[in-house]
């Protein structure tokens, strides 16, 4: 299953950026962001259905529900996909409005280094919070309350600045002749 739906998450991502553009440019940076970290939250909630399954394996209402889960974390998987094109469109887009030529690579290595860090910091909570747990979907149903929060975050984010980079570009020195 986990493979079929990142197959479908990444094809529809890798479709769907081809159109990312217009979205950004029609929502804006800030509303897109919001719209795309919410496309996460539902697929990060599609598999609290899958988790009540096999933690009530006897229960007959969700034993019938195993082709309705299925074709849900699919879908969810192609809505993240969407997501997460117009995502990271206009998180690149709301950097480089940002940053000028002389501090681009900070706020991108910025970025970066938050993003990776949060890939250690969520499979270190997952190794040893789920452990602990006696339903694992209590460890989902935690992180979609989370996601949806952060995407409430991007509401936040002021519109940048403009900035003449020419002002802050050093002047070329003449050549000697």
């Amino acid at each position: 299953m986990g493979f079929y739906a990142l197959g479908v998450l990444y094809c529809t991502f890798g479709a769907m950026s081809f159109f990312a553009s217009p979205i950004v440019l029609c929502l804006g940076d800030k509303w897109t962001m919001f719209v795309g970290a919410l496309c996460y939250a539902f697929y990060v909630g599609a598999f609290i259905l899958a988790l009540e399954r096999s933690e009530h394996p006897n229960s007959e209402k969700w034993a019938s529900m195993y082709n309705f889960i299925y074709g849900f974390i699919l879908v969810s998987a192609a809505i993240c996909g969407f997501g997460a094109s117009i995502l990271w469109v206009a998180e690149g887009k709301y950097i480089s409005n940002c940053a000028q030529k002389a501090n681009s690579g900070f706020f991108n290595s910025f970025f970066w280094a938050f993003l990776m860090s949060s890939q250690v910091i969520g499979n270190l909570m997952a190794a040893l919070v789920i452990p602990e747990l006696n339903q694992e979907s209590t460890f989902f149903i935690v992180l979609t309350g989370l996601c949806f929060a952060s995407a409430c975050l991007f509401l936040l984010l002021r519109v940048p600045i403009p900035t003449d980079d020419a002002k802050t570009e050093e002047p070329e020195e003449a050549e000697e002749v």
